[in-house]
């Protein structure tokens, strides 16, 4: 999986060694899995966490797992408190656009303020087949396949062509940790409810033929 990371960055130009990079890092397997991947890339990075405080003590422990992980390999970490409910009321939105808000504003402020050279994601292949779906779903019509980009603007996905499946075995194989959140098994958000109920033939795909049909997509665009 190291390999096969260090080729992707490098043969798409993503990330440099001499750059310096924010990494997004909720705590969860897919962060988790980038943060050693960069960790054992030799690539310079910060942490940057959010508790949204949404998950009472859950969330709390997110944020001292993560924390622990960057003080254990001298990583900076920065943090934010957010008390998402109330930006949900005073501004009118859904707790997920007031998270979305947050964490974006609070990771470009931490970029700008110490000159690092991009935010990275760690959004995997399964989130693209569900990001494609979920905007055809939404009637965004052929646009609706672009999908997220490996790269706009500060925002960096490396982990685009590897699966969860893939990278859950790295990080099972490698005795890595990573904390679940609870969230992610129920299905009244729209995004959880496509996961569970309605790409599950789409996401239990053989490798190729997932890579296959990504390909398809990137052809119509």
């Amino acid at each position: 999986m190291r390999e096969a990371f260090i080729s992707h960055i490098q043969s798409r130009q993503l990330l440099l060694p001499q750059q310096r990079y924010l990494l997004a890092c909720s705590g969860g397997m897919d962060s988790m899995a980038l943060a050693n991947l960069l960790h054992m890339a030799g690539l310079t990075f910060e942490i940057a966490h959010v508790n949204f405080k949404l998950r009472n003590e859950e969330s709390d422990g997110d944020q001292s797992f993560v924390e622990n992980w960057a003080q254990k390999h001298q990583i900076p970490f920065h943090l934010k408190i957010a008390d998402t409910k109330q930006l949900s009321r005073s501004q009118g939105i859904s707790i997920q656009m007031a998270a979305r808000e947050i964490r974006y504003a609070f990771f470009e402020d931490i970029r700008a303020k110490f000159n690092l050279d991009g935010i990275l994601l760690a959004h995997h292949e399964d989130d693209q087949l569900e990001t494609i779906f979920l905007n055809l779903l939404r009637g965004t019509g052929i646009e609706g396949i672009y999908g997220m980009s490996e790269r706009k603007g500060w925002l960096i996905r490396p982990l685009l062509p590897f699966s969860r499946a893939e990278l859950t075995d790295f990080m099972s194989s490698a005795g890595f940790e990573w904390r679940e959140d609870s969230s992610n098994e129920k299905s009244d958000y729209k995004r959880n409810n496509l996961r569970h109920n309605g790409l599950p033939a789409i996401i239990g795909l053989e490798a190729d033929a997932r890579k296959n049909l990504l390909t398809s997509f990137e052809r119509l665009k």
